[in-house]
Parts: C-alpha cells; structure tokens; sequence
C-alpha cells in the first residue's frame, strides 16, 4: 500500500545551504579532555 500524506507544513527554502529555518544559538566551546579515555584500545591504531 502506498499512502500520500500532505505536510501540515512546507518551509521555504533557498538552497541546499539555507539554513533560515534554524534559530541562531550560540555554540559551546569544545572541550577537550586532558585524559584518554580508550588509550588501549588505540594504542597500536
């Protein structure tokens, strides 16, 4: 069976990189740890 459904909501959009949709937020700092966490695990990758 095959079932078509409208969308409630169709956005506009520019262009594959439009990203107006989106709210603006600001990002975190990336944190990185002083420890490893799977040092062994990688050891010889």
């Amino acid at each position: 069976m095959r079932i078509m459904v409208e969308a409630p909501f169709l956005p506009k959009c520019r262009g594959p990189g439009d990203a107006s949709n989106f709210d603006d937020y600001e990002e975190e700092p990336l944190r990185i740890s002083g420890t490893e966490k799977c040092s062994k695990e990688f050891a010889e990758f």
